[in-house]
């Protein structure tokens, strides 16, 4: 019965365990702080810091040596017997007639780069439809945003069609 008694005794306040003991909450919002205390601590070390980054030069190390261990040995071990139609150029199945070095006009650009211009524009849209419902709720300001971008969008097509940039003659 003593024993019991003394296994379930509280620590007075002059045992060295209570005198040391740090009250610490516990929980998910303490271990968000802790994270965010750590990371923004002066104290932390340039070592500790370093020592982060170890996974991302582990993984680079990783890839370059692949790269140059694939490229040493296909060099070594593949076979080498060249022949005329082996060295010989080929594009869709058909030999090769006249130069390489043919003149595009200018058109064939313009064209590729408005398709780049409006390609990047519709890639802005994606994100603003996926939450559209949730942008509605703060308001009409957001549709109107995006309205007048649309606009803007389809006057510049409208001005490129109108100066003859999207027609191949």
């Amino acid at each position: 019965m003593a024993e019991d008694k003394a296994r379930n005794r509280v620590p007075s306040c002059d045992s060295a365990r209570a005198r040391n003991a740090v009250f610490r909450p516990q929980g998910p919002a303490v271990a968000r702080m802790d994270f965010f205390n750590g990371l923004f601590a002066r104290e932390r070390s340039r070592d500790t810091m370093l020592v982060d980054y170890l996974p991302i030069v582990i993984l680079m190390a990783v890839a370059v040596g692949f790269a140059a261990v694939s490229l040493i040995i296909t060099h070594l071990f593949g076979p080498r017997r060249p022949n005329p139609v082996k060295l010989s150029p080929y594009e869709s199945g058909v030999p090769p007639v006249g130069d390489a070095r043919l003149r595009f006009s200018v058109k064939f650009y313009v064209v590729a780069m408005l398709f780049i211009v409006f390609d990047i524009e519709v890639v802005f849209l994606f994100p603003w439809a996926v939450v559209f419902k949730d942008l509605l709720a703060q308001g009409s300001f957001v549709f109107t945003e995006m309205a007048v971008f649309l606009g803007v969008l389809v006057l510049g097509l409208a001005y490129v069609w109108r100066k003859g940039g999207l027609d191949w003659d």
